[in-house]
């Protein structure tokens, strides 16, 4: 028998399936390029990412602080299913990777919480986190802890700003000059029209012990929310930053001074005050450039918001102009974070940028002190879906930690990446020839996330 050609192979395969079998081939054939195309243009990540909190409900709002001492950060994160609000801990090592059990510290009671904010204490080797709770679902205070730099609770919770007052949105940083912490919160004094949103502060000592009374750190009548500090350790201060509402749908960022004893230094800074949307800011300090770097999200019209950074001295002045950190038409970036590493001597900032309503990833760049931007932005998490909310801190080297919820199955869980400069590949060495007898490899670090079952 004569054999079948491809011509005529293709014929009898055609005469063998249906037609409709051919119109859903062709059809998934389209789908296919079209699926192919769309993947294309999404870019891919050029670092690993992994799990790092997967319990039940949504774990959000995640805070970071590094302990050089130990090369651990402390993750602090909210905790979200039904009725509970629970924060917790997670100690990860100085590349990312989970090395203990999660750490309860704030759970139950029917009350609602939110808002972790963590710093580490270098001279004590402790951290401390603090967060807004809920008082019989009525007032809300600003509590705290104090935790080993492995992640274990030292004594009880305690009160920092609980005055009748709803005190929310906390941020701490660490005094390593005094060994003290200052907490700063958002207060709203008044009910009604009369009601005035104000930033206060309180010292903290080691022990978590109030210094003396609260600060105010901004008074008026506009609506102060959202506030960030960062510390100066070469002028032992601090600088606040905050975003303030305008006339009309303006939102404008402001910052101010404030000495170690929490009095004013200067005046009210306008950091970026126009008739656009300035929102979210956040700040970090460089000590061997003497300069702060303040972030935030800026929205001049309803079709793109974009990333926009500024230098400050540590007298106040700005240094240089604003910095286009990410910028687009179209398009829409939020949340920024902002760290200092001194190794690399440069700030990480990372920011959530929305693709659409599916779909938004979590992209990086770098800034210089001098203002310059070695490379362009990048994505840490392009995974398709949503990735918002990026917490930062820096590590070990010239490494930083990047932390995010990311949607799957319905919740959200925490992603974390660490990003430092490759390493020199070693000098080639000559291989020696194998011999006969087998030897043992050596088992790889363990790197994987560790599921965690917390009783209820």
């Amino acid at each position: 028998m004569r054999p079948m050609t491809s011509a005529r192979r293709s014929h009898s395969l055609q005469q063998t399936l249906p037609r409709v079998h051919w119109a859903l081939f062709a059809a998934l054939l389209v789908l296919l390029l079209f699926a192919g195309l769309a993947l294309a243009d999404k870019p891919a990540d050029p670092v690993a990412s992994w799990p790092v909190v997967a319990l039940d409900g949504d774990q959000t709002q995640a805070d970071i602080a590094y302990s050089p001492d130990f090369d651990q950060f402390l993750l602090a994160f909210l905790s979200h299913e039904g009725d509970d609000w629970n924060i917790y801990g997670q100690i990860l090592d100085g590349e990312g990777f989970v090395i203990s059990p999660i750490t309860p510290i704030a759970l139950g009671g029917g009350e609602e919480r939110g808002h972790p904010a963590v710093a580490y204490n270098s001279a004590t080797r402790e951290f401390l986190v603090v967060w807004e709770e809920t008082f019989l679902n009525q007032d809300w205070d600003v509590r705290g802890l104090r935790l080993t730099a492995t992640g274990v609770p030292i004594g009880d919770d305690f009160a920092v700003a609980a005055r009748g007052n709803p005190e929310r949105q906390p941020d701490v940083a660490y005094n390593s000059v005094r060994n003290e912490y200052v907490v700063i919160w958002k207060q709203v004094v008044g009910e009604g029209d009369s009601a005035m949103p104000d930033i206060s502060g309180q010292r903290l000592n080691a022990m978590g012990e109030p210094i003396d009374s609260d600060f105010p750190i901004t008074f008026g009548a506009t609506d102060e929310s959202f506030p960030r500090l960062a510390y100066d350790k070469n002028a032992n201060q601090y600088l606040v930053v905050w975003q303030e509402a305008g006339a009309g749908n303006d939102v404008d960022v402001r910052g101010q001074r404030v000495a170690w004893d929490g009095s004013w230094l200067g005046g009210v800074m306008d950091i970026a005050a126009n008739d656009w949307i300035q929102k979210s800011p956040v700040v970090a300090y460089a000590p061997a450039a003497h300069q702060f770097l303040v972030v935030w999200a800026e929205q001049a019209d309803e079709t793109h918001r974009n990333i926009i950074a500024q230098r400050y001295a540590s007298a106040g002045a700005a240094v240089g102009g604003r910095i286009s950190v990410s910028t687009g038409t179209n398009d829409f970036r939020d949340a920024p974070a902002v760290t200092f590493n001194p190794t690399k001597n440069a700030f990480l900032v990372a920011w959530e940028y929305v693709i659409d309503q599916e779909d938004q990833d979590i992209l990086i760049r770098y800034v210089n002190t001098d203002g310059s931007m070695p490379q362009d932005e990048y994505p840490v998490s392009s995974a398709l879906g949503i990735e918002a909310r990026p917490a930062v801190a820096a590590g070990s080297d010239d490494s930083y930690l990047v932390v995010w919820e990311q949607e799957g199955d319905g919740n959200k869980d925490l992603y974390a990446s660490v990003l430092k400069s490759p390493e020199t590949p070693p000098t080639p060495t000559p291989t020696p020839t194998a011999t006969a007898t087998p030897t043992a490899t050596p088992a790889p670090r363990h790197r994987l996330w560790l599921p965690v079952t917390l009783s209820p």
